[in-house]
């Protein structure tokens, strides 16, 4: 499926440009792909990545979940890297 990336979001500079979703039952095809100067560069795409969440993660802010889950960096960190 393609999408015109206007059609996904509204913040977006060049609403002309083409979006390609990826998911394992839409495989990439070779207009998916743009040649210059003898290089392959991929076209941005959305990819639908699924994920299983343990119980104990239901509820919780991505930060509260990786400060709990990975300790070996202050809260403080996590935050920022969201932020970012």
């Amino acid at each position: 499926m393609k999408r015109k990336i206007g059609d996904c979001c509204s913040n977006s500079n060049n609403k002309d440009m083409e979006i390609v979703w990826q998911s394992p039952a839409n495989r990439p095809e070779r207009h998916d792909y743009i040649f210059h100067n003898g290089r392959r560069h991929v076209r941005p795409y959305y990819f639908e990545f699924i994920s299983h969440v343990k119980n104990r993660w239901a509820g919780k802010t991505i930060v509260d979940l990786f400060a709990q889950e990975f300790k070996g960096r202050p809260y403080n960190y996590y935050v920022y890297i969201v932020i970012i």
